[in-house]
C-alpha cells in the first residue's frame, strides 16, 4: 500500500494517477475537506475564495488531471485594474491590446517597454531553461534581476509588487528570478480563470474521481517510522505502508520529519511594502458585466 500525506493538489494529483493504473494507496488529510490552500467560503450568496486564487490556461497539468469545462470557467480579462486610493487604472496586455497599455497611466512608458520586450524574450525561452534556472546557484533574486533591467521605483509599488507579491507570496520579491519569469510567461501566454462554484471546485474535482475509501479526511500523521515503513497518526494508531509520499508545505514537512523549522515565510503584508489585495467575487445575483478584471489595491497598510 502507497500512503500520502496531504490532501492538496499535489496529493491527489499523485493519488489519482496512481489510480489510474491501478495502484492501491490511502491519501491522509489532517483537515475536515480535501484541497489544502484552495478554500472557498459561501456568505449571504456570495463565493468567497481564500487568498489570491486563480487558475492559467497555460497550466498545462490541470487539463490532465480534470474536465475544465465541468468546472464552468469564470474568464478574466488579460490585464488588471490598480487601485491607489483615488482612482481605478486599468492595465491592459501589451500583447493582446498594444494600444490600450501603451495608453494606460498604470505606469511609465519606459517601464512598459522594459516590460514588453522582456515578455518578447519569455516568448522565444523554453519552460525547462526558466525552471533550471530557479535552481542555479548564480540565480539573482526577482528585485534584483528588475532592477538590472532598468524598472523604475514606480513600476515596483504599481505592479510588481502588489501583482507578484500575491503571487510569489513574497512582496519583498527576494524569490529567484527564475520563478518569477516562469510565471510572468504563463500569464503571458494564457488567460486567467476561476472555476464558477470558486477554487475549492478543483480539489473536489480531483478528489470526485478517487475511491471515498482511500481518502481519510480528519485523519493527522504524526509521525513516520522505518524498517518497517510506516506512519503514526494522531491518535497513536500506526499503519504500514510500502511507499510514503509526503505532499506537504515546507513547514508541515519539517515538522513531521522532526527538522529544524524553515525560515519565517515572507509575508505580503508587511509595512515595507503594499500588501496584495484581489478584489474577486460571484454573486447569485450579480449584474452582468462586460468584462471580469483583476484588481489590485496598492495604499500601505500599517
Amino acid at each position: 500500500m502507497i500512503a500520502i500525506v496531504g490532501g492538496g493538489l499535489a496529493g491527489l494529483a499523485c493519488a489519482l494517477e496512481l489510480h489510474r493504473v491501478g495502484r492501491e494507496f490511502v491519501l491522509f488529510e489532517a483537515a475536515p475537506v480535501l484541497g489544502g490552500r484552495q478554500r472557498t467560503s459561501h456568505k449571504d450568496g456570495f463565493i468567497l475564495d481564500h487568498g489570491f486564487q486563480v487558475v492559467l490556461s497555460s497550466y498545462d497539468a490541470v487539463a490532465s488531471v480534470c474536465d475544465m469545462a465541468s468546472l464552468q470557467p469564470r474568464w478574466f480579462e488579460s490585464g488588471a485594474l490598480l487601485h491607489d486610493g483615488r482612482r481605478l487604472t486599468h492595465l491592459a496586455s501589451p500583447f493582446e491590446n498594444p494600444v490600450a497599455a501603451l495608453i494606460s497611466q498604470a505606469f511609465s512608458i519606459p517601464d512598459k517597454l522594459r516590460l514588453a520586450r522582456l515578455g518578447a524574450e519569455l516568448l522565444l525561452t523554453t519552460t525547462e531553461k526558466l525552471t533550471a534556472r530557479c535552481a542555479a546557484l548564480e540565480d539573482v533574486s526577482t528585485r534584483v534581476f528588475l532592477k538590472q533591467r532598468g524598472f523604475s521605483e514606480s513600476f515596483f509599488s504599481r505592479f510588481a509588487q502588489p501583482f507578484f507579491g500575491g503571487v510569489l507570496l513574497d512582496n519583498d520579491l527576494s524569490t529567484s528570478a527564475g520563478l518569477f519569469l516562469y510565471y510572468l510567461k504563463k500569464f503571458l501566454v494564457g488567460r486567467a480563470w476561476i472555476p464558477a462554484g470558486g477554487i475549492q471546485s478543483l480539489p473536489e474535482a480531483l478528489g470526485s474521481q478517487l475511491p471515498s475509501t482511500a481518502l481519510l479526511l480528519n485523519t493527522r500523521v504524526a509521525g513516520i517510522f522505518h524498517d518497517p515503513h510506516g506512519l503514526v497518526l494522531e491518535n497513536g494508531d500506526t499503519l504500514r505502508a510500502d511507499k510514503i509520499i509526503l505532499a506537504l508545505d515546507e513547514p508541515s514537512l519539517c515538522q513531521l520529519l522532526r527538522l529544524p523549522a524553515p525560515p519565517p515565510a515572507r509575508g505580503v503584508s508587511g509595512e515595507r511594502s503594499p500588501p496584495c489585495a484581489p478584489l474577486c467575487s460571484n454573486h447569485k445575483h450579480r449584474p452582468r458585466v462586460r468584462a471580469i478584471r483583476l484588481a489590485f489595491d496598492l495604499r500601505h497598510r500599517p
